[in-house]
C-alpha cells in the first residue's frame, strides 16, 4: 500500500533530513609556552699535557689520551674538534669547534 509519504517518490525512499548548522567551537589560548633545546654543554677535556717543549718563541706540547700520544703546536686541530690556541698561565688553551668556546688544561701536574 503506498503511503502519503511515498506517493511523490517512486522508489518510496524518504527525503533526507534537512542539514543542521552547528556553530564551531572556538577554542581561547591565551598563551603558549615553547621550552627552548637544552644549550650544548662543553665535553670535558679528552687530554692531559703529558709535556712541553719551549725553544725560544716556538713550543710543543705532547697531549695524551687513552694511552695514545699527540704533539701539538699552536694552529693545529686535534681530530677536527679542538683548535690548539696558545700557552697562556702554565694553561693549555684550545676551542672546542662545533661551539666556538674555549677551554684551558693545565699544563703542570696540578689538576
Amino acid at each position: 500500500m503506498l503511503s502519503a509519504q511515498s506517493l511523490g517518490n517512486p522508489f518510496g525512499v524518504p527525503d533526507a533530513p534537512a542539514p543542521v548548522y552547528v556553530e564551531p567551537v572556538v577554542a581561547e589560548v591565551s598563551e603558549v609556552y615553547i621550552e627552548p633545546p637544552p644549550a650544548e654543554v662543553l665535553p670535558p677535556l679528552p687530554f692531559r699535557v703529558a709535556g712541553v717543549l719551549e725553544s725560544g718563541r716556538r713550543w710543543l706540547v705532547q697531549l695524551e689520551r687513552s694511552g695514545e700520544n699527540l704533539v701539538v703546536e699552536k694552529g693545529e686541530t686535534v681530530d677536527g674538534m679542538y683548535r690548539v690556541d696558545g700557552l697562556r698561565d702554565d694553561q693549555l688553551v684550545l676551542t672546542y669547534l662545533p661551539l666556538g668556546q674555549q677551554q684551558m688544561l693545565p699544563t703542570s701536574a696540578e689538576e
